[in-house]
């Protein structure tokens, strides 16, 4: 009796769960604990680095503790991109915010159900950081992957809907201690003769 074929059984398995993505990049899609086959990997890859430069907040300070990116892995849905080399990437925020790593090695997006995802969180050489206060267009354009299957759960229904500039919260949204930090999801405008895609 063959006792490997089983084994190579589970190795193709956890080969398959995990799309490659351009130059060895690795994209990890999860909804409700299951690994999703995304059909193109290297095009979602781009989506979440134009998700992060989309962000105006770096949130590292109240959103990012030890056990933050082990959480975000250990939820039922997220989209994870590890960088075989790591990539330049510049958020929007600028002044006290403007803490962006050097270079980027991962980006890890929680896709909760129910609620928006509040922070992009990125590894860097040195640490974990977090941004928020993103452009909605540009999640718009990961919620229409047909393989995560988002376009019909709550919140996400909605961004089809979203006009170019238009925010998803009609006011700021209040930390735990009721003080204004603005809402994370910012209203950016459209770029003239950008075609809805």
């Amino acid at each position: 009796m063959n006792t490997l074929a089983p084994h190579l059984l589970l190795v193709a398995a956890l080969l398959c769960s995990v799309t490659v993505a351009s130059a060895g990049d690795t994209v990890r899609a999860v909804r409700y604990n299951r690994d999703v086959n995304v059909a193109e990997p290297a095009r979602l890859a781009a989506k979440l680095v134009a998700l992060l430069e989309s962000c105006s907040v770096n949130s590292t300070a109240y959103a990012v503790s030890n056990d933050t990116w082990t959480d975000v892995l250990a939820s039922h849905s997220f989209i994870h991109v590890i960088f075989t080399v790591p990539r330049l990437v510049k958020p929007k925020s600028e002044g006290e915010d403007a803490q962006a790593p050097p270079t980027v090695r991962e980006i890890l997006l929680p896709l909760p159900n129910g609620k928006w995802p509040e922070h992009i969180f990125v590894k860097s050489d040195e640490r974990t950081l977090s941004f928020t206060k993103y452009d909605p267009s540009v999640l718009r354009d990961i919620v229409r992957v047909r393989e995560l299957q988002l376009q019909g759960v709550r919140p996400y229904d909605s961004l089809p809907r979203l006009s170019y500039g238009q925010s998803l919260l009609p006011t700021p949204a209040l930390n735990r201690t009721g003080r204004d930090r603005g809402s994370f999801v910012s209203a950016s405008a459209r770029p003239a003769g950008e075609l809805d895609r």
